[in-house]
């Protein structure tokens, strides 16, 4: 039953199998075999077909697992998004510091003469914390003032820093 409103929503539209192949991209036998219920489209498919023929979800029966599919996909697509921010502030400490790599506690104060060789001296910022964000929990991974560089002992990288120029 459900394919007949494939067959029903082209023919309102006036269109036939080889115009609704060409406006969708998609093959007129693989539409041929969507209207006569020998297979079904997948969601790629089926969104380029209401697309073109302006169905909405009130024709889920030609696609019976379409919710539950979209609802998967906004589900990946919040998880890459939360991947996407904590590589986003995993990359903020060495972007705003302008190093390629971080170092451990017994060389912050190397590093700290290093800045004021190579960088002014940070006179507009009282202090800079920056932190990353570990599940629901945030922790300073470093405090930056004017005269010192701390560390969080938590933090396990050890690096050479190496300066932009």
């Amino acid at each position: 039953m459900s394919y007949k409103l494939l067959k029903e929503a082209r023919l309102a539209k006036g269109l036939s199998q080889t115009q609704l192949s060409k406006l969708s991209g998609i093959r007129q036998g693989s539409i041929s075999q969507y209207e006569h219920g020998i297979c079904k489209p997948d969601i790629k498919t089926f969104w380029k077909l209401a697309n073109v023929l302006g169905i909405d979800d009130k024709y889920e029966d030609i696609f019976p697992n379409l919710k539950r599919q979209v609802l998967e996909l906004e589900i990946e697509n919040k998880k890459l998004r939360a991947k996407i921010d904590e590589l986003q502030k995993a990359n903020f400490f060495k972007n705003i510091l302008g190093i390629r790599y971080l170092i451990d506690n017994k060389n912050v104060k190397q590093m700290l003469d290093d800045t004021r060789l190579v960088n002014k001296p940070m006179k507009n910022y009282s202090q800079i914390v920056i932190e990353l964000e570990d599940n629901d929990r945030t922790e300073p991974i470093a405090v930056i003032t004017n005269d010192s560089f701390e560390v969080s002992k938590h933090f396990k990288v050890i690096r050479k820093v190496v300066f932009n120029d």
